[in-house]
């Protein structure tokens, strides 16, 4: 009786052991594949910000200095005076449909690239920006809320970009760091007045300002695995 009881808890310990080894192996062959669809989805994005980038090259290369002088400051269509930035209107939705940027010349073929940040500071990396911030937008570069100023206007003009993608490094960013926003108009300069961690919704990314301000925003913590739950925040004032 002793014997056959030992032969059970024997079979028992090698079944225990096996299901541990296939609920191992399972949770390892996920983790792994996991891993490789996040690989593989930086590495068809970043295919794309390369695709988008040459295309918004060629562009402000040939329509560049044919958009107007003095491009007009969006206005909400009522009184002729800067629409408010509030956190409700300002948010983009996937729904939103994207806007002709206010300061492009009319010449432009149609496209939603508006323009190129360049980041001297990050080796002269250069992001592609597409108006609209829905995700088809920021899959393909930096994605420009429409609801905002365009580049150079008086006003906040907001900026969405990925962590991992046309933002990545962006922690190595200083104060006093000058970022180019090249666009058919014009090419404009901005310089790095503050940086900050903030909430999702927080005042500082819809802020109404008077001049010229570009206001850039990624997912932070940086290294998050999944949807960071912070927002880091760099504002930049223009210079030029």
């Amino acid at each position: 009786m002793k014997m056959s009881r030992d032969n059970g808890d024997k079979i028992k310990g090698r079944l225990s052991k096996k299901i541990r080894l296939i609920i191992g192996f399972s949770l390892l062959t996920a983790a792994l594949t996991l891993i490789g669809v996040s690989v593989w989805s930086i590495v068809s994005a970043n295919i794309a910000i390369d695709e988008s980038l040459r295309e918004a090259e060629q562009m402000v290369a040939e329509f560049g200095g044919q958009g107007e002088e003095n491009p007009p400051v969006i206005i909400d269509g009522t009184d002729g005076t800067a629409s408010p930035l509030a956190p409700e209107s300002a948010t983009p939705t996937a729904s939103a449909q994207p806007e002709q940027s206010q300061n492009i010349s009319s010449a432009k073929p149609a496209s939603s690239l508006i323009g190129i940040l360049v980041f001297e500071s990050l080796g002269g990396r250069k992001v592609p920006v597409r108006q609209g911030a829905a995700p088809q937008e920021l899959n393909h570069g930096a994605g420009h809320n429409e609801r905002t100023s365009s580049p150079g206007v008086p006003g906040n003009c907001l900026v969405y970009g990925h962590r991992d993608t046309v933002f990545r490094g962006f922690g190595k960013l200083q104060l006093g760091d000058t970022i180019r926003f090249e666009t058919p108009s014009g090419t404009y300069v901005y310089k790095i007045t503050s940086m900050s961690v903030v909430d999702p919704g927080d005042p500082i990314i819809f802020h109404v300002y008077e001049k010229a301000v570009l206001t850039l925003v990624t997912c932070y913590p940086f290294d998050y695995i999944g949807h960071a739950p912070q927002r880091y925040v760099v504002v930049a004032t223009i210079v030029s």
